[in-house]
């Protein structure tokens, strides 16, 4: 895991049970539809602290970005494939467990190919 040195000094205040299972379905999803985690980043920002996962896999079509985060919602490559028979409850789950804590999430393209899912969280610098 890469640690912005910005981010080295935030505090951050959020329920752990639900980051931890926000980052951990992020992260299986980068193992499952994304051929695996390339990095764990945290960034620290002005007011806030970044979390990234980014994976090495196609990255998300622009057609399923504005709904990736949907229940029930899969990516058009996986309804194609019949592969990776998911709920689509994952990022679902991951999007309301950080927006319940006034967080935001969305996914954005790699440079190189991969998805890059950043979460952002307020954040006190000291």
């Amino acid at each position: 895991m890469d640690v912005d040195h910005r981010a080295a000094g935030a505090l951050i205040q959020v329920d752990v049970r639900r980051l931890e299972r926000a980052l951990a379905n992020l992260i299986d999803n980068a193992e499952t539809h994304g051929g695996g985690v390339t990095r764990l980043l945290v960034e620290g920002r002005t007011e806030t602290v970044r979390l990234v996962v980014e994976d090495s896999g196609p990255g998300v079509p622009a057609d399923d970005v504005d709904r990736i985060f949907e229940r029930f919602a899969r990516g058009s490559r996986s309804r194609r494939s019949g592969k990776h028979g998911g709920s689509g409850l994952g990022l679902a789950l991951a999007y309301e467990n950080i927006r319940l804590q006034g967080g935001a999430i969305w996914v954005e393209s790699r440079p190189g190919g991969g998805a890059r899912f950043v979460v952002e969280l307020g954040a006190e610098f000291g």
